[in-house]
């Protein structure tokens, strides 16, 4: 936080929604788990269902909870506690899906006709989607673009900050649009909606670029914030991908989770926590996992 952020005036009513939204939110994947497991038998899934992603969403709630405090009016701590509160709604939707068609397994991926569903669980499906990916590409675009004070990098960002939220917008109502139940074809086909593909595509690389460019023009206290970032975007971007590419649940949620305490490292804490030694330290383990992978291949 920045000296203008530590003297900025508390508002308590935005400071009660906002922490009613995590603590919210954190008590609905709780509660989803819990009838997903009574009804199927397992435990949750990405997004709030399992225990790491109950512990990811405790850490953005933590990060929203004590920043809060003193930057009620924050615009990226908005994002964060929408992300928490949305991302929620996966256990519990799964949950109603597996009750009423227990031999389904969540989450249903677009491969699934609509058409083909009771009309209840392509409903839910869909508003659930909705609801999650307008928290999912939100953070991943607006929560970069306003890191760390809530405001946008210079004025000539506003048309593009407006784009990327009708367009996140846009894919979220996409989402549900190609769930109704009178659809014969899978929502991947339900391709109208013309800002749906640029936000997945470019929306978080661009919001990136803008990161960017507040670093080169920030004092040292906000590039060591941005610092923290980009090593927890390091660290989150190759789990997500070996996630899929291996399609584990589990590491994209970790992935998750790390970005989630380097944010609240970023915005709270940092000045006690050194991001170079961190940074230089990574490196070395990272170097030294490399070497032992690379002899044992080779012994193999």
């Amino acid at each position: 936080m920045t000296a203008s952020q530590d003297t900025a005036t508390s508002d308590p009513g935005l400071i009660r929604v906002l922490r009613s939204m995590v603590v919210g939110g954190v008590v609905l994947a709780v509660a989803g788990s819990v009838a997903l497991l009574f009804v199927d038998g397992r435990a949750g899934v990405v997004g709030g269902g399992t225990p790491l992603g109950i512990a990811m969403m405790v850490a953005f709630g933590i990060v929203v909870w004590v920043a809060s405090e003193k930057q009620p009016k924050n615009a990226l701590l908005w994002v964060l506690a929408t992300f928490v509160l949305t991302m929620s709604t996966v256990p519990l939707a799964n949950a109603i899906v597996v009750s009423i068609a227990p031999d389904l397994d969540p989450p249903l991926d677009i491969s699934v006709v609509p058409a083909e569903l009771p009309p209840i669980v392509a409903l839910t499906t869909g508003w659930f989607t909705m609801v999650t990916s307008f928290g999912f590409f939100g953070f991943l675009t607006l929560g970069l673009l306003l890191f760390p004070d809530g405001r946008l990098p210079s004025r000539r960002w506003r048309p593009v900050a407006y784009a990327l939220a009708a367009g996140v917008g846009i894919l979220s109502v996409g989402n549900f649009v190609g769930w109704l139940p009178h659809q014969t074809v899978a929502p991947i086909d339900q391709s109208a909606f013309g800002l749906t593909v640029p936000v997945v595509l470019f929306g978080p690389p661009i919001s990136l670029a803008g990161l960017v460019m507040r670093y080169r023009r920030s004092d040292a206290a906000t590039r060591a914030q941005i610092r923290w970032i980009m090593w927890g975007a390091a660290v989150m971007i190759p789990l997500v991908l070996s996630g899929v590419v291996n399609d584990n649940e589990w590491m994209p949620t970790l992935g998750l989770l790390t970005l989630a305490v380097t944010y609240g490292i970023a915005i709270v804490r940092y000045r006690l926590l050194d991001i170079d030694v961190v940074i230089s330290r990574t490196l070395v383990y990272a170097s030294l996992a490399v070497f032992i992978g690379v002899v044992y291949v080779g012994v193999v």
